[in-house]
């Protein structure tokens, strides 16, 4: 705890004609916190308080943390309803938490005052006095710390901590995955403009420019730079030495771990510095090193990654990109320009996908791959160019589709991929075969739209 040296007047004015003179006294009151009986006191109610209320945070934490190791566990091998319920309930938990952790600041704050208030009435009989010598000295000290404190914008001047503040942070670690106790405001603002940024915890290292506009509740690590057309929604956080930006658009609950480089200029040799943008949706985890880049004139001007998606170290996502949602790129996945990825696809560590290429839903590419060609939905596409390997049996276990639905895709792929006929011919002959199928009929119109071609 640093020391509190308050400045106190006692203007005394004495009855007989040789004590008729002004005196000042002053006090050392981190002296009088340890060693007075009031100030004891005080540490001990405020302590006894604090503890209570730490006890039932840390319950609310186990139960929080305990759903998230389930959901995380169960997450690939529950049904889409079933894991969208998972996740609602602990998101509402976590804000149920979130709420309690302020409450109980709040109630500290309270008898932090309070105790405060008696300590001082009995610090009142503690005060030494000073001979008249002294009385200019330290009337202009008085008026230097005075000086100091209006040019900090603060009533109690840098060093000036009370009981609440100095014993809150031992008492309460940082909300998980929120920050520092106390939020922060970004040093780095131009004269005269103001970024949008709200309740947010932000280190005093972050650099925000002029024109930013962050949520409630986003947390920004050391070092990370954000751009000024950047915009990031509620319970982001953006992590140490993460750069975002361009013309990036982000939702809620990201997070960006170390390094990321996040709407930087496309790699194309045709961009001209047109305003094209980058959007990502909800929930989605960026891991180190990952590279994501807007769009560019020639794909439409956006990139665009949907919600739940897990971006493992040193993905790159190209100029034009759409992901959709619920995909895992691996470690080191290189997706070229204008790729498409759909939901739920796995993409192995260290697979290239060559420019214009789609990735269908729930498809799997192994490790290492060299993707040049479409992967229909639903396959599982490995080697250098990619071959198909017979349908993703697994995902398709896991996402929790029916039987049926199982039998009437394999059904769908021996008649496209192993029954020699024509793409036309087996499109009309699964058609015939396996009607009011929905999974059935997106596997048909994606081959339909197929221009590149497909693996096989």
């Amino acid at each position: 705890m640093k020391v509190l040296h308050a400045l106190a007047l006692a203007m005394l004015l004495a009855t007989s004609a040789s004590a008729q003179e002004l005196k000042i006294g002053y006090v050392d009151l981190q002296r009088a916190l340890n060693d007075s009986e009031a100030g004891r006191k005080a540490k001990e109610e405020f302590k006894k308080q604090a503890d209570k209320l730490q006890v039932d945070l840390k319950k609310q934490k186990e139960d929080l943390d305990g759903l998230k190791d389930r959901l995380e566990k169960k997450a690939l091998v529950m049904k889409e309803d079933e894991r969208r319920e998972m996740e609602k309930d602990y998101q509402r938990k976590l804000r149920d938490f979130e709420r309690s952790y302020k409450d109980s600041q709040g109630e500290l704050q309270l008898k932090d005052n309070e105790l405060t208030r008696e300590l001082l009435q009995e610090l009142q009989t503690v005060i030494r006095v000073r001979p008249k010598g002294e009385l200019h000295r330290h009337s202009r000290a008085l008026e230097q710390q005075r000086a100091l404190r209006r040019s900090e914008g603060g009533s109690h001047g840098p060093d000036h901590r009370r009981l609440q503040s100095t014993q809150l942070a031992a008492v309460f670690p940082p909300l998980p995955g929120r920050g520092t106790l106390r939020p922060f405001r970004s040093r780095h603002r131009a004269r005269g403009e103001v970024s949008k940024v709200r309740k947010t915890n932000i280190h005093p290292t972050a650099v925000i420019a002029p024109g930013a506009d962050l949520a409630a509740d986003v947390t920004i690590g050391p070092y990370a730079l954000i751009g000024a057309q950047v915009r990031v929604g509620a319970r982001t956080i953006v992590g140490p030495h993460v750069v975002l930006d361009g013309r990036t658009t982000i939702g809620t609950d990201n997070h960006f771990h170390p390094y990321a480089s996040v709407g930087g200029p496309p790699q194309d040799l045709k961009y001209r510095g047109e305003e094209s943008e980058l959007i990502l949706g909800n929930g989605n985890t960026i891991r180190e090193f990952c590279t994501l880049n807007p769009g560019t004139a020639g794909g439409g001007m956006i990139s665009r990654v949907g919600d739940g998606n897990l971006l493992m170290n040193y993905t790159h996502v190209a100029h034009d990109c759409i992901l959709g949602n619920y995909n895992v790129l691996a470690n080191g996945v290189q997706l070229g320009g204008h790729v498409t990825v759909g939901d739920h696809a796995i993409l192995g560590a260290l697979s290239g996908i060559h420019q214009f290429v789609r990735i269908g839903e729930s498809a799997i590419v192994g490790a290492g791959s060299m993707v040049s060609l479409d992967v229909a939905p639903f396959c599982n596409a490995t080697g250098d160019r990619a071959r198909l390997l017979g349908l993703n049996s697994v995902g398709l276990k896991r996402r929790g589709f029916p039987a049926e639905v199982q039998a009437a895709l394999k059904r769908a792929y021996r008649l496209m991929f192993q029954s020699g006929l024509k793409l036309a011919d087996a499109v009309e002959r699964i058609r015939q075969d396996v009607p009011g199928v929905p999974e059935v009929e997106r596997f048909v119109a994606f081959i339909e739209a197929s221009e590149r071609g497909l693996c096989r």
